[in-house]
């Protein structure tokens, strides 16, 4: 529909000079460049980018708001524009005007998008990446930029119109400078397990419930601590579904929708958190890493099934975090419920490794995109067409240096 739109006012022609021996320029769209859960992966990846002279950047942001996060991220571009009040002609119209090289979307299908933009391709080289788990569905977008661990072993193409550029990591998050004390898992001194959400609530339906309520039938004397809810409790529907569940009300605890540092003090009352699907969480689940909590998921055929599973393969607990089937997730939460004490040294790392190997893992992502955007510039200099591609851990010289998580589990 959106290329229907737009159909006859797409380019087809450019003037962007055909060579690989200058600095490109890399345009990002967003309405998200500002206090969004989307600074905490970006700001540090354009701190970063801004230090390569192999590339000028550009923002084109589709947000009004002057804050801090928006600050931060200006101050790393080499040109900002705000273009939140500017036809999809004008902004077409700028974007070729910049001679930008490579567009990159950050948005995707979520508010503020300027698909209708990118629908008149008007750089030579488009991509999508981070803002949305899924494909634009246009056919002028070239690329979708995703882990070379979502969905392993499997044909995702027929699932998107861009071609896949597969990368070691494709995206990292900063949780460093907002992360509260971690305390040791609640189950060693309340000696039972609390499993914990803190999704939002529209990902939470009547199957979700049914397969937290067999973990909790599983386990006996286990709860589940709730977060994210409205003002006045949890709603009505949420609480008759738990009862058709046999699952009384005393083994549920929710809170309301809270500030940032107090939602963050909540994950020290769980051990365990069960995700949501088929659309699984992303940052919430970052999060809770952040804060010694893992997320044990069940995994999808889709984009949106497998976010829960890539935060786990980002830190090597995907052995024991991702469950394929409905069984498989009640018989993992089962056997970790029953090791408090793996669950309580898992806590006890995380947080050290991911805050030890950020800088390390950061690199690993500015190294292959820097590899991506030459090679896809090097392919349309070249007249070629846009394909699948992969940048291998040995083309950015990159190694997991996960901790002995198999050992704590033997």
């Amino acid at each position: 529909l959106i290329e229907e739109e737009v159909k006859g006012k797409e380019y087809t022609t450019y003037t962007n000079s055909r060579t690989t021996d200058r600095p490109l320029k890399i345009g990002f769209v967003s309405a998200d460049l500002r206090n969004h859960a989307v600074a905490k992966f970006v700001i540090p990846f354009f701190e970063e980018l801004h230090k390569r002279p192999e590339f000028i950047t550009y923002a084109y942001s589709n947000h009004g708001a002057v804050d801090e996060s928006m600050l931060a991220i200006q101050k790393n571009m080499d040109v900002w524009r705000t273009v939140v009040q500017w036809s999809d002609d004008k902004l077409a119209e700028k974007i070729r005007e910049d001679q930008i090289d490579i567009l990159v979307d950050m948005s995707g299908h979520t508010a503020g998008d300027r698909l209708k933009v990118f629908a008149r391709h008007p750089a030579p080289v488009q991509m999508t990446w981070l803002g949305y788990p899924g494909t634009t569905g246009l056919k002028a977008m070239d690329y979708l930029v995703t882990e070379e661990s979502l969905l392993p072993g499997e044909n995702i193409s027929p699932q998107f119109t861009e071609k896949i550029i597969r990368l070691p990591r494709a995206f990292s998050f900063d949780g460093k400078n907002t992360i509260q004390p971690v305390g040791a898992a609640p189950c060693i001194e309340n000696g039972f397990i609390t499993f914990g959400s803190f999704n939002r609530l529209n990902k939470i339906n009547r199957e979700v419930i049914a397969l937290w309520s067999a973990v909790l039938r599983a386990v006996p004397d286990s709860r589940l601590q709730m977060a994210a809810m409205p003002a006045n409790g949890a709603p009505e529907e949420l609480l008759a579904w738990f009862q058709e569940e046999n699952i009384s009300e005393d083994r549920l605890y929710f809170y309301p929708r809270s500030g940032f540092s107090e939602y963050l003090k909540l994950h020290n009352q769980v051990d365990l958190c069960l995700d949501t699907f088929p659309y699984t969480g992303g940052t919430t689940t970052l999060h809770a890493l952040w804060m010694g909590v893992p997320t044990l998921t069940l995994v999808g055929k889709t984009y949106p099934s497998y976010q829960g599973g890539l935060a786990a393969c980002q830190v090597g607990l995907n052995d024991h975090f991702i469950a394929n089937t409905k069984e498989d997730f009640v018989r993992k939460a089962c056997l970790l419920a029953e090791n408090h004490m793996v669950l309580n040294r898992i806590r006890e790392q995380l947080f050290a490794y991911l805050l030890e190997s950020y800088d390390e893992k950061l690199e690993v992502v500015l190294n292959g995109f820097s590899k991506a955007f030459l090679s896809v510039w090097g392919k349309w200099c070249a007249g070629g067409s846009s394909e699948a591609f992969s940048i291998s851990k040995e083309d950015i010289n990159f190694k997991n240096n996960f901790p002995g998580w198999n050992n704590i589990f033997s």
